[in-house]
């Protein structure tokens, strides 16, 4: 099912799939059969437009289904990618600010390649860009900066520490869509051939950074603006704003 749903709605069956499906904020997986069967099918639990997307190469593979609910407070989900900021440090882990209702528990060895010996040192104020591990209503969430391919240390994992560059808080919807390959301004900042790295959480942060600030600043505000725009409109407002 693709288009609006109701709470109740059935928005896909789980039958006969083989690979992993992730679910976004407002759904859930039930079953039929009583709490020992397996889930068979996507129930909604909030009003909202479903979002369906194949997932490929560094997001793990798989399917992911998304509520757009115009919702803003962000509520951590099982896969979800967010970008934190470190607030504490308790022994062996930090205190991370994911935007959700609580603080996120980030273990201090949770990051691709790491060890005891050799991990990163973070401080207050850090940004890392991080998957959602565990989440529940009752406990802290804990996320992890493991799942690229390569360590922490070369600085071309896809998850840890985001040095330098901007942040920039978007809606949850505006994120989501970023995620997205067909992504109207991505494709269309990718047509001026800008060259300019970005990480996009779920929780609706969006982190950029290229060799110039301008060109940063230049990219963060056609992006927090792209949201209720056209591709025509978009291409306007690249152009306007590199006259």
């Amino acid at each position: 099912m693709e288009g609006v749903a109701l709470p109740g709605d059935t928005v896909a069956s789980l039958e006969g799939r083989d690979g992993t499906v992730r679910l976004g904020e407002g759904l859930a997986a039930t079953s039929g059969g009583g709490e020992a069967a397996a889930p068979s099918a996507i129930v909604a639990t909030k009003a909202g437009i479903v979002q369906h997307k194949e997932l490929r190469g560094s997001q793990g593979g798989g399917e992911r289904y998304h509520l757009r609910t115009h919702q803003k407070r962000y509520t951590p989900a099982v896969d979800d990618s967010v970008l934190g900021v470190v607030i504490e440090r308790h022994g062996e882990a930090y205190s991370v600010d994911i935007g959700g209702p609580h603080r996120a528990t980030l273990p201090g060895i949770a990051f691709e390649g790491a060890s005891k010996r050799n991990r990163p040192h973070l401080e207050v104020g850090a940004l890392v860009h991080a998957k959602v591990l565990r989440a529940d209503k009752h406990s802290e969430p804990e996320i992890s900066c493991c799942g690229g391919s390569k360590g922490w240390a070369t600085k071309e994992s896809l998850f840890g520490p985001l040095e330098e560059g901007y942040m920039i808080g978007t809606s949850l919807d505006l994120a989501e869509s970023l995620l997205h390959d067909n992504s109207a301004v991505l494709l269309e900042l990718e047509r001026i051939k800008l060259p300019f790295e970005i990480a996009t959480g779920h929780n609706g942060r969006v982190w950029i950074k290229s060799k110039d600030p301008a060109q940063t600043i230049f990219v963060s505000n056609v992006i927090a603006h792209s949201e209720f725009a056209s591709a025509d409109e978009i291409r306007q407002m690249i152009k306007a704003a590199s006259a």
